[in-house]
């Protein structure tokens, strides 16, 4: 099963060079696109007086300590370490893919904004998706990397936002000693 689903998307692969090119800009460049998105957003929404963002920092960076750990103590290999006949289109390190670190915190970024700001969420979530699935495309990840990453900083999100309400405390002693320009 493991295997079969990753050779269904990676099969994909090497079949037409635009998708090609466009899933290794996803796989490599997006991400600094969906930053760039959620920090405009937050700066817009800080000038308007709304707070956001914080929350998603946060989430993204106990997501990412957590997806560390995980990879620390349990190690398994990339595809294309282990399988013959990978189409590896983009360079990586044959170090830990589980659970995938892209897809860890792009998704406690869009589920943070998910949580307080629904459209902006929603666009963060379908790059997110974009990404993950690229990751599998050019050979790098399994889907079941991308499917922890994506529990992963969902539940992270989710738990921040909906169940930790010590953090409210923290998100407004940031807000209220960030410059009035930021």
């Amino acid at each position: 099963m493991l295997f079969r689903s990753f050779r269904a998307i990676n099969g994909l692969a090497g079949q037409w060079p635009p998708l090609d090119a466009a899933m290794e800009w996803l796989a490599q460049d997006a991400t600094y696109a969906l930053i760039v998105i959620a920090v405009a957003s937050w700066l817009v929404n800080r000038l308007l007086g709304r707070p956001i963002g914080v929350r998603a920092v946060l989430s993204v960076v106990i997501a990412l300590v957590a997806c560390e750990t995980i990879s620390l103590w349990y190690f398994h290999p990339r595809p294309f370490a282990v399988l013959p006949d990978v189409l590896q289109l983009v360079p990586h390190e044959p170090n830990a893919s589980f659970p995938s670190t892209h897809a860890t915190a792009l998704s406690a970024g869009a589920g943070s904004f998910m949580w307080s700001r629904a459209r902006l969420g929603v666009l963060l979530l379908v790059g997110t998706l974009l990404v993950g699935f690229s990751r599998v495309y050019v050979g790098v990840h399994y889907p079941v990397d991308i499917l922890a990453g994506f529990a992963l900083g969902f539940g992270v999100s989710y738990f921040l936002a909906r169940v930790a309400t010590p953090f409210d405390g923290i998100e407004r002693w940031v807000l209220q000693r960030l410059p009035a320009w930021l």
